[in-house]
């Protein structure tokens, strides 16, 4: 009799249809089983009405951890407890009645895939003693788009195949290279983003073995050999007997992964940050509160929003740090039609370098650079040296990324912001560039209002951290040029918390925070998903709210009356400003 077996197949477009079609031409991999293809809704409604009473299988890191929420939601027949270090095994483990057993008690019914196991060195290094040496994995096995925490997920999955019982031993800031040991060697592993790709340089038992994997190619200790497609290793991962190597993952092996993830993760805050392909994939969960990455709970039918979000309309700060010489350089970008009356504004004793551009900007505050695309814009370049102004705009038409510190120093900008900003892996996507920001601010208190720079900002650049002191000096000496009553509605609007996802989706709170709750008496809203978080807390009548790794709860005096299911951890941060 065959056994039934779903496959959820993630996303949409030419990866799904590969993933699919794959599916139905794969004979051979899926003989006695009946296969059911679906979506990802799919998949958790089939999980739902009891249709899959062998195995559920989720392909990515992500969409695994979903998909097992679902089962432990639905099926009896997972009775799960996570260990204390994990918080995807606190989730799992508050869904049932703990059993009596402190151990994880897992079902044997699902099965997870990590896309680079089911590789040919996989299969011959997996089990083979004492293992050293260096691992580099770029992208997700399928090509996906994917965060840093997506990348550490997969690169801890093989290196669990490698060194069994590794523990994590240190991380560099920025969460891309981090090193770890069990008693059968040492992993120094790298992940970044880009086109597939795995190398490793390793000694195995004292013997040197190159390894080199694509989408198309494999080498291993000098022999080549084709890489079969992604859903072919998945699904032969899947279906391989559980002792196999590079069998597919159970769910202790799941939560293994998990809570080595989460210990790199706490160690490099920069984790926290979604890559830029996270932050263009769409929302993975309709209605407005699953464009941040949020469920709905049963029972919120969610009332009124709160009022919208205003900034203070005032006169450029850019133009006020310029009179006041804070700044050599001055760079705007204007719409044509209000050019005249920002020349009228900087007086006589100037030059100006004056270029016709086009700009692009979407809702999440990303643009586009080349200059083609978009709405007219003028970019006028100015100082009381008319030198400096011709070398600004020089180095600016030039190549802005190369000369970025020639360009910052020009303008005024602390040499550690614009080093920052240079390092990122991208930098046209302003939602993005805040999360870096956030990411590189460690400080758990109270962060500095002055560089609140999330809706309004008192400064033109990203500082390195939202408490730099340099970027915090520029802020106050910009300031100190307001007079002031305009000085106190500016920190009036920026004294306060924000919950932020990105440009188009924020919410303001008037109270007390930290980087993980704050406690709130008001609340103000930019954006449809923000407005209806906001009626949610206003309908339990809750003052606080904390963010959780796979969670957003809402209280009511220390009491929880609300709580929502985040799907894509990576979105979102408290920055503590009031």
């Amino acid at each position: 009799m065959s056994v039934p077996l779903v496959i959820g197949i993630y996303g949409s477009g030419p990866r799904a249809e590969a993933c699919a079609q794959t599916v139905e031409l794969s004979p051979a991999l899926t003989a006695g089983i009946r296969v059911e293809a679906t979506s990802a809704d799919g998949l958790h409604d089939a999980i739902r009405r009891g249709r899959a009473n062998a195995w559920a299988v989720a392909l990515g890191p992500r969409e695994s951890s979903q998909a097992v929420h679902v089962l432990v939601d639905t099926s009896t027949r997972a009775v799960i407890l996570g260990t204390p270090r994990s918080p995807l095994g606190d989730a799992l483990g508050s869904a049932h009645p703990a059993p009596t057993d402190p151990q994880i008690v897992l079902t044997p019914h699902v099965r997870i895939a990590h896309g680079w196991v089911m590789l040919r060195g996989c299969s011959a290094l997996f089990g083979r003693g004492h293992i050293n040496g260096e691992l580099a994995l770029r992208g997700l096995a399928d090509g996906h788009p994917a965060d840093r925490i997506d990348l550490v997920a997969e690169a801890v999955a093989v290196a669990l195949g490698l060194i069994p019982g590794a523990r994590f031993v240190e991380v560099n800031g920025t969460g891309d290279r981090f090193v770890l040991r069990a008693d059968g060697g040492e992993l120094r592993v790298t992940v970044t983003e880009g086109e597939p790709r795995l190398t490793a340089s390793l000694e195995v038992d004292g013997q040197a073995i190159e390894w080199l994997a694509t989408e198309t190619e494999e080498t291993l200790g000098g022999r080549r050999y084709r890489t079969h497609p992604f859903v072919e290793r998945a699904l032969a991962q899947l279906l391989a007997p559980t002792t196999a190597p590079g069998a597919g993952d159970g769910i202790a092996e799941l939560l293994e992964v998990q809570a080595l993830v989460e210990e790199i993760r706490h160690a490099a805050p920069a984790l926290a940050t979604p890559g830029l392909g996270a932050l263009a994939a769409a929302p993975a969960v309709a209605g407005p509160l699953g464009a941040l990455g949020l469920i709905s709970p049963k029972g919120t039918t969610g009332g009124a929003g709160p009022p919208e979000l205003t900034p203070p309309t005032i006169e450029s700060l850019e133009l006020v740090a310029f009179r006041a010489g804070v700044k050599p350089v001055l760079f705007l970008t204007v719409p044509p039609e209000e050019e005249a009356t920002i020349r009228s504004r900087l007086g006589e004793d100037v030059h100006i370098e004056r270029h016709l551009r086009r700009v692009a900007r979407d809702a999440r505050d990303r643009w586009t650079d080349d200059r083609q695309s978009g709405e007219p814009a003028v970019e006028l370049f100015v100082s009381h040296d008319p030198g400096l102004a011709k070398k600004t705009a020089a180095l600016q038409l030039a190549d802005p990324t190369r000369h970025a510190e020639e360009i910052g120093d020009l303008l005024g900008y602390p040499r550690c912001c614009v080093e920052a900003f240079a390092a990122q892996t991208g930098r046209a996507d302003n939602s993005y560039d805040r999360l870096q920001v956030a990411a590189r601010t460690e400080r758990r208190d109270r962060w500095p209002w002055e560089l609140n720079d999330l809706a309004f900002k008192v400064v033109p650049f990203y500082p390195c951290r939202y408490d730099c002191p340099a970027a915090l000096d520029l802020a106050r000496g910009v300031l100190g040029a307001l007079d002031s009553d305009l000085r106190a509605r500016v920190e009036t609007f920026l004294a306060r918390s924000v919950l932020y996802f990105h440009d188009g989706e924020q919410l303001w709170l008037d109270g007390q925070a930290d980087r993980q709750t704050v406690r709130f008496t008001a609340l103000e809203a930019r954006g449809p998903g923000a407005r209806s978080l906001g009626a949610c807390l206003a309908e339990t009548q809750a003052d606080a709210l904390q963010l959780e790794a796979f969670s957003l709860i809402g209280t009511a005096a220390s009491r929880e009356v609300l709580s929502l299911r985040r799907t894509d951890p990576g979105l979102g941060f408290i920055a503590p400003f009031a």
